[in-house]
């Protein structure tokens, strides 16, 4: 997570293998069932990884990008309306912010290769020690 300043100012937990993005942030946060109050403060851009945010947590305004219409005998060529392009085009605008944020922690060599100690918990820590180093570039400049 960041802010428009590109400030990160969370990170989740790495795993091991695939895993849907969502689930890993429900485990995370430890929802369980029913609406929780973690995001109801803030204004949430997500990607489309985060499909059924807005049912599961209550969000002051959760943006998202529209999924194009799947292809059908209906709707043999399924497209976006303009107003629907634009609004991905705004979407994105924002949450390009925050690939900029991962690519900047990604230019430290120590993230680019594989790590093949047996420490616990150390990629995480590389990860957060990466992330505040990035902050703090980013507030010096």
């Amino acid at each position: 997570m960041t802010d428009l300043r590109r400030t990160i100012l969370f990170l989740g937990l790495t795993t091991v293998g695939s895993m849907h993005d969502y689930s890993l942030l429900k485990e995370e946060l430890g929802w369980h069932a029913g609406r929780t109050t973690w995001f109801d403060c803030v204004e949430l851009f997500a990607d489309l990884g985060y499909l059924g945010m807005g049912d599961d947590f209550a969000v002051q305004k959760l943006r998202m990008p529209i999924k194009k219409p799947r292809k059908s005998k209906d709707n043999p060529e399924p497209e976006l309306t303009d107003a629907q392009k634009e609004h991905n085009k705004a979407v994105s605008k924002i949450r390009v912010k925050v690939e900029h944020a991962i690519g900047s922690m990604k230019i430290f060599n120590i993230m680019a290769h594989v790590y093949r100690s047996h420490k616990k918990n150390f990629e995480d820590l590389t990860a957060g020690i990466c992330a505040g180093i990035h902050n703090m570039k980013i507030n010096i400049a």
